[in-house]
């Protein structure tokens, strides 16, 4: 069975949807901004023994907000942005349903996107790890970065009440796994709620474009569609400097490689090692299962491999999301970017 997500269907609409292609491609260049959905097959299991399923949306939709939806940097604080003559509502942007980020399209922090905490007629707070006045941002009304609005997915906006199967308890429902906290739909009170503790409605629950994303399934295998437009620009994640990190993968709706992908160059201070348990390891799902890789200085290799084994060949379908584990106590995070691989004229 297929379902199309609540994510876009006041946007898109089924008749043009049926009108998509995929925008999974392998071509270098592109005559404009595709849209077009991604399609994620969901492993069917039972309650006795269900399966997960893990994966990632890299498309967006479109900002409809009032007022701008691209400009240029006119001034920065520690966590705040100005788009001079944006023409914004005053906290339009940080509504809890219809939560924004906000994205560098240029600059040398091109891809990095930004949640939106509050907002005025021209000004963005932001959330963010780094202060913004130490990341070499130009500000000027014609020759500064610039920026675009990106709508950011709810558990309400993305599944809604109808797309997985909701129980009165965990245990007989459908989990969404949101980076390490999972949660289902509750039939008796008829909103979302974490799988442990308070009876809170989570459906506000933000997944943004960073997040990986893990359904595991009750019930008959599934196939929901994801309409949106690819990325204008790199990927950019801030990944923890110790500890574990779940992210959506390369960012793109493309195929890539654990060779391609090249973790070890791209993120400072990469561990690598001839032996797993000493280096920074990449983790994906493979049928319900979780499979770690790492970096031996030569080539990439699973944990299970002998030593002359390489994986850097191995694909990494587009909407695959995995979790990086770094080594150490380091505190803070380190960028990982990746360009985009594809051109757009």
């Amino acid at each position: 069975m297929t379902i199309i997500s609540h994510r876009r269907r006041a946007v898109f609409g089924l008749a043009i949807l049926a009108a998509f292609q995929a925008v999974v491609f392998a071509a270098t260049t592109v005559t404009s901004v595709p849209v077009g959905y991604l399609k994620i097959d969901i492993a069917g299991g039972t309650v006795a023994a269900p399966k997960t399923t893990a994966f990632s949306i890299p498309l967006t939709g479109d900002a409809l907000n009032g007022g701008v939806v691209s400009g240029r940097v006119t001034s920065v604080s520690s966590n705040k942005i100005k788009i001079g003559g944006a023409g914004w509502t005053a906290g339009a942007l940080a509504v809890k349903a219809y939560p924004y980020a906000v994205r560098f399209t240029s600059g040398v922090n091109a891809g990095l996107t930004l949640t939106i905490t509050a907002n005025t007629t021209d000004t963005l707070t932001v959330s963010t790890t780094a202060d913004l006045t130490t990341l070499g941002i130009i500000k000027s009304a014609t020759t500064g970065d610039l920026v675009q609005l990106i709508p950011v997915d709810t558990l309400d906006s993305l599944l809604g009440s109808d797309t997985l199967i909701g129980s009165t308890e965990p245990s007989t429902a459908d989990k969404v796994y949101v980076g390490a906290s999972s949660f289902y739909y509750n039939t008796t009170l008829n909103h979302w709620l974490a799988t442990s503790g308070a009876t809170t409605d989570r459906g506000l629950t933000q997944i943004s474009s960073k997040s990986m994303l893990r359904v595991t399934r009750v019930g008959t295998a599934i196939s929901l569609i994801f309409p949106g437009r690819v990325s204008e620009t790199n990927f950019v994640n801030e990944i923890a400097n110790s500890g574990k990190t779940y992210t959506s993968g390369a960012g793109f709706p493309t195929d890539t490689t654990l060779g391609a992908l090249s973790l070890q160059t791209k993120i400072p201070g990469w561990v690598t090692s001839t032996t797993y348990t000493a280096a920074d390891t990449l983790t994906i799902m493979v049928a319900s299962s979780w499979r770690t890789y790492y970096y031996n200085g030569t080539h990439w290799l699973r944990t299970t491999d002998v030593a002359t084994a390489n994986r850097d060949t191995l694909v990494l379908t587009a909407g695959t999301s995995f979790y990086i584990t770094r080594l150490g106590t380091a505190t803070g995070y380190s960028r990982l970017t990746i360009n985009r691989p594809y051109a757009l004229q």
